[in-house]
């Protein structure tokens, strides 16, 4: 299926916050944020082009329409996922790799996860998940219970298994 992309020029994340929660009461359910850009996406048989008018015209908003074909997404982000390495934070040397099956293992960085990357949370690129395995890492785990709420790869959960948890 099709999808209308949205992109509006925005000039704080507060406004950009605002306008995902309004579009997503319209239909929107796909936004990517840029600096000063929302583009919000919609499925083409789910726009109801009155409601976005009006949403429009109650917000002064200007803005750029365009369609944009159906595509297998995941498999093109796929195809660009970079490995993520994690520095321990007091020798500042590599010490966790993430990375999927198409990517070569580093002997030199002690801890290799291998994760099957999809566009979710949990692949170490976001500052969270990152500064998770950073912090993990200083944790004695050994024989310990984890829980990984939330998980989107359960890299925290895989990680927490490499350092000795007995229970996650």
């Amino acid at each position: 299926m099709d999808y209308i992309q949205i992109n509006i020029t925005v000039s704080s994340k507060e406004e950009s916050d605002i306008l995902v929660a309004e579009l997503s009461n319209i239909g929107f359910d796909g936004f990517e944020e840029d600096e000063n850009m929302l583009k919000a996406f919609i499925a083409e048989a789910n726009f109801i082009e009155d409601l976005f008018e009006n949403f429009i015209k109650l917000n002064s908003i200007k803005y750029y329409k365009s369609i944009v074909k159906e595509e297998n997404w995941n498999k093109n982000w796929e195809s660009g996922f970079k490995p993520v390495i994690v520095y321990d934070s007091h020798t500042k040397k590599p010490l966790v790799q993430i990375r999927s099956h198409f990517h070569n293992s580093n002997s030199e960085i002690p801890y290799d996860l291998l994760i099957t990357p999809k566009m979710s949370f949990g692949t170490g690129h976001h500052a969270t998940t990152y500064l998770m395995i950073e912090q993990l890492s200083l944790l004695d785990l050994k024989d310990k219970s984890v829980v990984d709420f939330g998980t989107g790869t359960g890299i925290l959960a895989i990680f927490s298994e490499k350092l000795g948890a007995a229970s996650i």
